[in-house]
């Protein structure tokens, strides 16, 4: 396959990520609202994980399901629709000719350029590049800005003091070894969490009191415990994949907030109301700050403002979580996680077309087969055999895949695509040079109804003589039947 192909297969495959995962973050918004206060924070923040999977995995590439999946249409609207010059080019000439394009001779080359129309195959080829561009321009100034913050923020550390027991204190309450380093900084509007793999707190150049100090770093410590730092990159990536899609927008929002609102309930669980005013009393001061750059990649005591009433309120509000919680959450979640998994998927049909497509594109590329290497075919309506003989200097090895093809004037039209070779064990086998093998092709077995005709059987096979297998040949053996009943 050519790589504008590759890359075309790359591009509808995204799109069709961009629509999983954007179905499923507002699946995941409707039920956040809808179940307010019976599930826990925590859930709901572990929720959005469906949406990124939804957003990053490719189900429908490697996950096909008998039964047709409600996105199937636009499956096949991609499939139809959004190809480049190239793959129209190919496209027309199987259609027309049963041969790949550069198989063609200049005149019918002229005419399926002519046909495929330059202005549309250009514009999906646009379609494409900007698809690409968009999400690598993104990505570019996202890894550009955050290391020249990060340079900013060490410029500016400087070490600590009491702050330090207090830090590690917290840490042995919730049972970490090795506390993450600490730092104030000037530069810290607020406590944050920063580092994929050495993490760093910065605290804002002011003093807090032992309390309150303790409540920041609790907060911070519970990001570090529960990878929320990871998560947030993840999160990233999906961004500069789906930059297009305003779901994804959507699902950065949500995943802030929420992991905001986790953080909170598992920081005053235990706190009596008191301790829970002053935590309230943190968040105000710090939401008077100035915010951290938008594409920062870090956990903070106050994400944002518009936030604050909504944390102010749940911690109030708070209650502990009960079993009905955690069941109701777990119900959701595999019902989420179901619901992925139809919606991403591709119906068995379809990639079994497309894996048909690709062993006749293998088949086209093949070379021929070297002199002496030799395949005859004797059949009927209800069954083949077939004679193969290496009479060649080669070793040769069968692939599984074939096709049968019928003539119609002056083209081959496939009429079948993959059959089973008997004995099944050919396909392991190496014929050295001087061997040969007999076989069936049972047409029935396959649901296959011969009517007379000029066919060809085609065979994909490798050739080497070093033991390296990098050579493929396609042998082909042709056939007459000239009634139903025989050859």
């Amino acid at each position: 396959m050519e790589a504008w192909m590759i890359f075309s297969e790359m591009v509808r495959a995204l799109l069709m990520m961009s629509l999983v995962g954007g179905v499923l973050t507002l699946l995941i918004w409707l039920a956040r609202r809808l179940l307010r206060g019976r599930i826990t924070r925590h859930a709901q923040y572990r929720l959005w994980l469906v949406a990124l999977l939804g957003f990053l995995l490719p189900f429908s590439e490697f996950l096909h399901l008998p039964v047709t999946s409600p996105l199937t249409p636009v499956q096949t609207l991609l499939d139809s629709h959004l190809k480049t010059t190239v793959e129209r080019r190919d496209q027309l000439a199987w259609e027309l000719y049963d041969r790949p394009y550069d198989a063609l001779d200049a005149y019918d080359q002229v005419g399926i350029i002519g046909r495929v129309g330059y202005l549309k195959g250009a514009f999906n080829d646009h379609i494409l590049a900007i698809l690409l561009i968009g999400g690598g321009t993104y990505f570019a100034v996202d890894v550009l800005c955050y290391p020249l913050w990060l340079v900013k923020m060490r410029r500016r550390r400087r070490p600590v003091g009491e702050e330090e027991r207090v830090l590690r204190a917290e840490c042995a309450r919730m049972g970490r070894r090795h506390p993450p380093r600490l730092y104030r900084n000037p530069l810290a509007p607020t406590p944050m969490l920063v580092g994929l793999f050495r993490p760093v707190i910065y605290l804002p150049d002011r003093e807090e009191t032992s309390e309150v100090l303790a409540l920041v770093l609790r907060h911070e410590l519970i990001h570090l415990r529960r990878g929320d730092v990871p998560l947030k990159w993840l999160v990233n990536l999906t961004l500069h994949l789906h930059w297009f899609n305003p779901a994804v927008y959507l699902l950065r929002r949500m995943v802030d907030r929420d992991c905001e609102l986790a953080c909170d309930e598992r920081v005053i669980a235990g706190l009596d109301r008191a301790d829970k005013q002053r935590y309230g009393e943190t968040l105000i001061e710090m939401a008077a700050a100035e915010r951290r750059p938008a594409l920062i990649v870090s956990t903070t005591l106050c994400e944002e403002k518009r936030t604050l009433k909504e944390r102010l309120g749940a911690i109030m509000r708070s209650r502990p979580a009960t079993r009905a919680m955690g069941a109701l959450a777990a119900v959701l979640l595999l019902l989420l996680g179901g619901v992925a998994v139809v919606l991403g998927s591709t119906a068995a049909d379809r990639a079994d077309r497309a894996a048909a497509l690709r062993d006749r594109e293998r088949l086209a590329q093949a070379g021929a087969a070297p002199a002496g290497l030799t395949l005859t075919l004797d059949a009927d309506r209800t069954a083949a055999e077939f004679h193969l003989v290496n009479g060649s200097e080669w070793d040769f090895r069968v692939d599984a895949v074939n096709c049968l093809e019928r003539r119609e004037g002056d083209r081959w039209i496939a009429v079948a695509d993959a059959i089973p070779l008997y004995p099944s064990d050919l396909t392991a086998e190496t014929l050295p040079p001087g061997a040969e093998r007999y076989g069936m092709l049972d047409w029935p077995a396959e649901g296959i109804t011969l009517i007379p005709g000029d066919y060809r059987f085609r065979l994909l096979g490798a050739i080497a003589q070093t033991d390296v297998w990098a050579d493929a040949v396609a042998l082909e053996a042709h056939f007459t039947l000239l009634s139903e009943a025989s050859s």
